[in-house]
């Protein structure tokens, strides 16, 4: 048998047994001898190590026609035969020629050669916009539609080779993995010829990841999902706060638009709306279905135009964005610049938004008037979020100040002028020109000085803003909407106020003292007559006594240190204390405490005959509480019948209230008067007991701590 015909009939057993085995193993038998490979013409064959042998189909263009390899087969056995006489045709032939002419594939009709299988050993890396494509489209696209968007080759390294190959490729998934109509994503895997390659099973497959949105269910799902998640809907990294949807690319785009192309908000926002809803601003968004690609779904000549404008960079958001600007002016076959000045223009109100990014659909991107309202309305939400309403710029008039000498510093009021936004107050020393910012930006109009130094004589002074707080200087200059002021306007020289002392009662007089008043040049003394605060005495000293006073008649007093002010006028401290004491020899007698521990109520009592019935009946005496003058003001005791509970109070008002409540009035039970401060405090949760009087600090603060409330001073005693 010729070497041909051992080579065709080795082709034939093959394609065969693929469909046949066991009659390609009989005709293996039958051509045993026949196959015996002992030249060197054939001795690639005979090197068949193992189960690596398979057949490769040629690609030379120069391949023999089925008819041709058929004449060429009959030509070589049946020399001697004619042609036509395929009667006669001998057994051998006919069966020859039946091997192709039975086959239902076209690679039957092909001539094959001998060859080994490759290992892959390596892949390359795909670059990162290869590893992942989003689409976005109204339906899911056909797979076989997202397979042409891969790469069609893979490069890689064989039989552990340092040098890369490229090999042709296609790419599969799992069918089931593509079921989801509303939020599919795909891992795709490469597809290789098997004949030509095997992979070792520790080398790790590229991938592709495809995720898949319709384009509505993707709008609402980024509205809705929580904020670690939406990195992992758009495949973007970065966030920020002041945004709709939370990504970086958001936020690039806004700026891009509005601060360096110069949109108006209302184009923005209509433009990004429009984005949104082609491609949920990922420049890589890709519609298989109709080949679109990026944040404008570019396809046809302007996708042509963006990769032969942008070759290196074309996926990018940036290079996209410029891009588009391109087209606005008028380097694209669409109304960009009438678009472009549309958008610049539009009307900074919601029906702006609307009309602009209608205009931009219908006559810039040309797209579906169905989704006209849906561009609309994400337009006027990016719209919502970037808004910021025009400030009215007026000037405010100048507000006029009130100062107020206080124990803790200088008191400042002013009242609220017209268009005013804020208020910043400023202090200068009068011997001073620079000015000192005390509020930089307040919508009070009070501000307590507590930095003031005792003596020192200050110049205040106040400036209205209206619209935005802007800056100003030292001086109170700012920008054009800060109101005038009035430079000298409160001359002031801040003084403590003192704290005095009752030190003394006598025939016709009362004595007060106090402690010396830093930067103070006298004090007045005042008495309060008819609710109004009259002076009665000055003095340059820390001490002084009143005379000529009516014996038995109450007083009520305070002092007040004072200081000359710029110009030769008088600034006053805060009042001091208040001190009420009763002109004439004054006695102070003992003020008995008890206890009833049955009711939890103390009693407190001049009358030692009381204190010592009470003790008798089970109240516990308990000392001395304080010591009482014999005049003064005035303490009133009244007795509850129904809880059983005494109320003691120097305030007529508080007496008189109580009476008509059913409680009994017993009269004046002692007087006020002295230094020593009696506080009162009352338990919430007691029916009776309800009030407890104590001159002790550390006893005040004890029941404060268990749940009493602290009223303050009731009166005074020694």
């Amino acid at each position: 048998m010729s070497k041909r015909k051992i080579a065709l009939l080795l082709a034939a057993i093959l394609t065969i047994g693929s469909a046949y085995p066991a009659a390609a193993e009989e005709m293996a038998a039958d051509h045993a001898e026949e196959t015996i490979l002992d030249s060197e013409e054939n001795s690639d064959i005979a090197d068949n190590r193992g189960e690596g042998i398979f057949l490769e189909k040629s690609v030379s263009e120069e391949r023999p026609s089925e008819e041709n390899a058929s004449e060429e087969m009959i030509s070589e056995e049946s020399a001697s035969k004619e042609p036509d006489s395929k009667e006669g045709a001998s057994e051998d032939s006919t069966s020859e020629k039946s091997i192709p002419e039975d086959s239902n594939s076209e690679e039957n009709t092909a001539e094959y050669s001998v060859a080994e299988k490759k290992e892959m050993t390596a892949f390359a890396e795909l670059s990162e916009e290869e590893k992942r494509i989003y689409l976005i489209d109204e339906t899911v696209p056909a797979k076989e539609e997202i397979i042409k968007a891969m790469p069609k080759t893979l490069s890689v390294r064989l039989n552990g080779s340092e040098e890369e190959e490229t090999i042709s490729v296609s790419w599969d998934c799992e069918d089931a993995e593509y079921a989801d109509e509303q939020k599919t994503t795909v891992v795709f895997h490469p597809v290789i010829d098997e004949k030509a390659y095997f992979v070792s099973d520790s080398l790790e497959w590229p991938e592709i990841t495809v995720q898949i949105r319709v384009r509505e269910a993707a709008y609402a799902e980024m509205m809705n999902t929580s904020e670690a998640e939406e990195d992992t809907l758009l495949g973007v990294e970065g966030k920020t706060a002041a945004s709709v949807t939370g990504t970086a690319n958001e936020t690039t785009i806004y700026n891009f638009l509005r601060n360096k192309k110069g949109l108006s908000c209302a184009g923005t926002a209509a433009l990004m709306g429009n984005l949104f809803v082609e491609c949920s601003f990922d420049p890589q968004a890709y519609n298989a279905r109709e080949n679109a690609w990026g944040i404008c779904q570019w396809r046809f000549e302007r996708l042509e135009n963006l990769q032969k404008r942008y070759p290196k960079n074309w996926k990018t958001l940036e290079a996209q964005l410029n891009f588009l600007f391109d087209e606005f002016e008028g380097r694209g076959d669409y109304m960009g610049p009438s678009t472009y000045e549309k958008l610049k223009a539009a009307e900074d109100t919601e029906a702006g938004v609307k009309d602009a990014a209608v205009y931009f659909a219908r006559w810039f991107e040309r797209c579906s008037s169905a989704t006209y309202e849906m561009r609309q309305n994400r337009g006027v939400e990016f719209h919502r979020a970037y808004h910021v309403e025009p400030v009215r710029i007026v000037t405010p008039a100048e507000p006029e100040l009130q100062l107020e000498n206080r124990s803790t510093g200088v008191y400042i009021t002013w009242e609220k002028v017209k268009d005013a936004s804020g208020y910043r107050l400023f202090r200068r020393k009068a011997s001073e020109s620079s000015w000192t910012t005390l509020t930089a930006n307040t919508t009070a109009n009070a501000f307590l000085d507590t930095t003031a130094e005792p003596g020192v004589c200050y110049v205040y002074t106040i400036r209205a803003y209206s619209g935005k707080y802007a800056d100003a200087d030292a001086g109170g200059y700012g920008s054009g909407y800060w109101s005038g002021q009035k430079d000298n306007t409160w001359k002031n020289a801040y003084i403590a106020s003192p704290e005095i002392t009752l030190s003394g009662q006598a025939d016709r007089s009362i004595s007060l003292s106090w402690k010396p008043v830093s930067g103070a040049e006298g004090y007045q003394v005042q008495v309060k007559q008819n609710g109004d605060w009259v002076k009665l005495a000055e003095t340059s000293k820390e001490e002084i006594e009143l005379n000529k006073l009516t014996n038995g008649e109450i007083y009520t007093l305070r002092v007040l240190a004072y200081t000359a002010a710029a110009g030769g006028s008088r600034s006053y401290s805060a009042a001091s204390n208040e001190k009420t004491a009763a002109a004439g020899e004054v006695e102070y007698k003992n003020m008995y405490r008890l206890y009833n521990p049955n009711s939890g109520e103390h009693f407190y009592t001049a009358d030692a005959s009381e204190r010592d019935y009470l003790s008798s009946v089970g109240w516990k005496y308990e000392g001395v509480a304080w010591k009482a003058p014999s005049a003064g003001v005035p303490v009133y005791r009244l007795y509850n019948p129904n809880a059983g509970d005494h109320h003691y109070t120097t305030n007529a008002g508080e007496r008189d209230s109580l009476k008509k409540a059913g409680w009994n009035y017993e009269g004046i039970c002692w007087y006020s008067g002295g230094n020593t401060s009696l506080y009162r405090l009352y338990n919430p949760n007691a029916v009776t007991g309800t009030h407890h009087y104590t001159i002790n600090e550390n006893e005040r603060k004890h029941l404060m701590t268990v749940g009493w409330s602290y009223e303050g001073v009731s009166w005074y005693g020694k």
